[in-house]
């Protein structure tokens, strides 16, 4: 199979610090995400870099639930998770804005 890479942008008013901390708390997912329904940490995880946690997704015709490991947790900077045994990465890459403010 061949790698499909996606990847956007979007401008913030906030800190990366301020995004970091919002975007790490998986458990606040489903109030953003049209497909993931909710997530939990599995096993006492709280976002560390090794920490497992599973979401459960919801779309007209199927529900399904995955478990994913957290690979890169620096606040402020980045934060990223792997789906299953490295089948897809999802994460944050951040960092302030140099635009001139409106």
């Amino acid at each position: 199979m061949r790698e499909l890479r996606f990847s956007g942008s979007v401008s913030v008013d906030a800190s990366p610090e301020a995004v970091y901390d919002l975007v790490a708390d998986v458990t606040r997912t489903g109030e953003w995400s049209p497909i993931c329904e909710v997530c939990w940490w599995d096993e006492g995880g709280s976002g560390r870099v090794g920490d497992w946690f599973t979401g459960r997704n919801v779309t007209a015709g199927r529900t399904w639930e995955t478990r994913s490991r957290v690979v890169v947790a620096d606040r402020g900077r980045e934060f990223a998770w792997e789906v299953g045994q490295g089948y897809v990465r999802w994460g944050f890459v951040l960092a302030p804005s140099t635009a001139a403010p409106c």
